[in-house]
Order: structure tokens, then C-alpha cells, then sequence
């Protein structure tokens, strides 16, 4: 619970209604972990939708604990997240292909279970075009990685949707719950937030 409220009247209150409850089963976590696969292309016909949706994703090894982790946060705004990322610039600004595209780069916290995707909405007569500008960006992102003006860019944008995201009491209770789950506290994102800012 987040905000202005009596912690003893909301514990007494809570005991009341949940203080005998306890779980039928006993509490196991899930992991999920990182196997190799096969690459395969699949397609599923809705000859009543008008528009067509396009993604793409590739797993690999890749946990929070990892010391790449922050940054693959601002890897991942520049790749496909925001306004101006390279997705939305090739696929929209560029080619004109996509009425809106995005992608990420995502590392797990108790698995090695990581991930980039990346997505696009089109017209269906642009789908092969689109797939062949999502992979030839992300050839060169695998390749180039960013720029000096990116990262600094990156690094501005990640700094004010944390400053924008940690006014909300959601926010800080999923973070606070989140961290009960994994064993840690709020030092390991003011940390992280520390590593980030320094690259």
C-alpha cells in the first residue's frame, strides 16, 4: 500500500479480512529458461482485418544481474522505444511502412531468459518490406551498436520517464512488491539508476 494512510489501522484491517488465509498449494517460482531455437517464420491469415501486424524476437542469455544490463536499458529506448528510436525513424519517418513500430531488449530477474523484438503495424502489401527493414536495422545495431549523441539522448529520455514514473503510487508499489519478490530493495534501482546516468 501506497500513499497517506494509518499503517496500525490498516494492518488491524487486513488481519481481518486475510489474516487466516493461507495458500492451498505450496508457493513455487517459475523460471523460464533460455534454450536455443530454431528460426521459423509463421504467418496467420485474417482475411477480415484490413491492417497487418509484423513481429520479430530473438532469445539469448541475459539476466538483470548481468553487468550489460543498464546499458541494454538504453540500448533499448534507441532501438525501439520512443518517439525517435531507430525502429520508428526506419519504419514510419524513412520507408513510410509502418503506421507505428517499436521494439525492446529485455533481461530477466530470476531466469537467463533475455530478449530483443521488435513490431510494426503496416498495410499487408508492406509486411515483406517491413521485414526486411527490421532486420537490416537490426543487423546494423547489432553491428554499429549507438551513437555518442544517442546514448546522451537515451540517457535524458530514461532519466525523465523515471522522474515521471516514480510520481505514481502504482509504480512505486509494483517496484516495492517486485523487490519483496526478488530479495532486494529500492538501493538496487537507485543503483542502477547510478550506473546508467555514468555511462
Amino acid at each position: 500500500i501506497v500513499g497517506d494512510f494509518d499503517p496500525d489501522q490498516v494492518k488491524t484491517q487486513l488481519n481481518k479480512l486475510i489474516g487466516n488465509w493461507t495458500a492451498p498449494v505450496p508457493y513455487e517460482k517459475i523460471l523460464y529458461d533460455s534454450k536455443p531455437t530454431a528460426t521459423a517464420v509463421q504467418s496467420f491469415d485474417t482475411p477480415d482485418k484490413k491492417g497487418a501486424n509484423v513481429a520479430m524476437g530473438q532469445t539469448f542469455k541475459f539476466q538483470e544481474s548481468d553487468t550489460r544490463y543498464p546499458a541494454s536499458r538504453i540500448a533499448g529506448l534507441v532501438w525501439g522505444q520512443g518517439a525517435t528510436s531507430r525502429l520508428i525513424n526506419r519504419l514510419r519517418q524513412k520507408d513510410g511502412l509502418s503506421y507505428g513500430a517499436g521494439g525492446s531488449i529485455r533481461a530477466d530477474a530470476k531466469s537467463d531468459l533475455g530478449y530483443i523484438s521488435a513490431s510494426a503495424i503496416c498495410a499487408p502489401e508492406n509486411v515483406a518490406k517491413a521485414i526486411v527493414a527490421i532486420r537490416e536495422e537490426a543487423a546494423k545495431f547489432a553491428k554499429d551498436g549507438i551513437t555518442e549523441q544517442e546514448l546522451k539522448d537515451g540517457k535524458i529520455a530514461y532519466a525523465e520517464q523515471r522522474r515521471n514514473a516514480l510520481t505514481r503510487d502504482g509504480v512505486i508499489m509494483d517496484l516495492i512488491g517486485r523487490n519483496l519478490d526478488l530479495g532486494r530493495t529500492l538501493a538496487f534501482n537507485k543503483e542502477l539508476d547510478q550506473k546508467i546516468s555514468a555511462l
